[in-house]
């Protein structure tokens, strides 16, 4: 299924605990909690049926998210270079099948197009010609894939026969480390 997270194996455990039944649940001296909780809620559903369908509501969530990490080798075709850190490619993903979408580097941000000073357009501009010419209607491998955090694409190591390219960007000083928190500025 892949990894959980820590938040996930919590609320997986409570939902569960909530859909086992009680050792004592035909006693007497069964706690007054359980038995409340025990009686239908909606429409004839317990407690307890409702802890484990958000079992297995959560399982199903957990097996989704592992779905949308890959590993890789991933072998693709780089469309268009959209900027200095994000590629458009068209990705070989089985047997006669591809996928057209945008790459994001891992690891590194690097300047905006639409920055806000002039410094900042003129080195993302660079940043863009530096992987234009590197790679755009060459083959690269992505690994590491994952979705990004705003899901409209994916985030990848992207390597192509010369090595990684965000370790390259890194190395001309077109880009700077990156770990998906907030960005600084170029303009400071």
């Amino acid at each position: 299924m892949g990894r959980l997270t820590p938040t996930l194996l919590a609320v997986l455990s409570l939902a569960l605990s909530i859909a086992r039944p009680a050792e004592a649940a035909h006693s007497a001296l069964e706690p007054s909690f359980v038995r409340s909780h025990a009686l239908p809620l909606w429409g004839g559903t317990s407690l307890r049926k409702v802890g484990l369908l958000t079992a297995l509501g959560l399982i199903g969530l957990g097996a989704i998210v592992a779905k949308y990490e890959m590993e890789g080798p991933v072998e693709a075709e780089v469309l268009h270079v959209v900027d200095g850190d994000t590629l458009t490619v068209r990705a070989k993903i089985w047997i006669g099948q591809e996928l057209t979408t945008n790459v994001r580097l891992s690891g590194v941000n690097a300047p905006e197009l639409s920055g806000t000073c002039d410094a900042e357009r003129a080195l993302a501009e660079q940043a863009r010609r530096f992987l234009t010419e590197r790679v755009e209607g060459r083959a690269v491998t992505l690994r590491n894939i994952a979705l990004d955090k705003f899901g409209g694409r994916v985030v990848a190591v992207v390597e192509d026969g010369a090595g990684d390219l965000a370790t390259a960007l890194l190395a001309a000083r077109l880009a700077v480390p990156y770990d998906g928190g907030r960005r600084g500025s170029w303009c400071e």
